[in-house]
């Protein structure tokens, strides 16, 4: 019986085919695009308990948590210089 890859490597394959697409971005979305996919592939690990068909949708799900926690982030930072 041949050892099935996990479904994280079949996704990662995915998200590398996206560099073509990638390179067409003007310079300042291409760095913002790589850094938003980097820190949402640190969570990669969590896409090992999703099924292969839904792995895209849960990487979208990864990213709209990356820039929630980006909002969050920046709304205390305005709210500490709002503070009294």
């Amino acid at each position: 019986m041949q050892k099935k890859e996990p479904p994280t490597a079949d996704f990662k394959d995915e998200v590398a085919s996206w560099d073509l697409m990638k390179e067409a971005l003007r310079l300042e979305d291409r760095i913002r695009l790589r850094e938003l996919i980097d820190r949402a592939s640190k969570n990669m690990s969590a896409m090992k308990i999703v099924k292969e068909e839904y792995q895209a949708e849960a990487f979208f799900l990864l990213l709209m948590l990356e820039q929630e926690r980006e909002i969050k982030k920046l709304e205390a930072e305005l709210a500490s210089k709002k503070a009294p």
